[in-house]
């Protein structure tokens, strides 16, 4: 069984090993009792070939040097990756490296 990891980005800040939410995004962090409010994201149960957890609004750059965001297909319910002209729906994800993610680093997706 994959081990529930959330993280929520509050627009300046990306907070890790969230403890709590409601179903408005409202979180507490596990390091204090602060609510924050933001974009949360789910641990998908993969790590990259660094050994890196893998979230849904990541951006993982492929062996060809693509960039794709991690995304949920709520059709296949499955992990997907979406890049500007291609889905992915079986990939090895250990050939897949995270180089960030669509809040801190749209730009590398936007600008590939």
């Amino acid at each position: 069984m994959n081990q529930l990891k959330i993280r929520v980005w509050d627009g300046k800040q990306m907070y890790y090993n969230i403890e709590g939410w409601n179903k408005n995004s409202f979180c507490t962090s596990i390091y204090n009792d602060n609510w924050i409010s933001g974009e949360m994201s789910l641990f998908t149960g993969n790590v990259d070939k660094k050994g890196a957890d893998i979230y849904f609004g990541d951006l993982v750059k492929a062996p060809s040097g693509k960039i794709f965001k991690v995304i949920w297909d709520d059709e296949g319910l499955s992990i997907r990756l979406q890049s500007k002209d291609l889905f992915y729906y079986n990939f090895n994800v250990p050939l897949f490296e995270v180089i960030g993610n669509i809040y801190q680093d749209e730009k590398l997706f936007i600008h590939q």
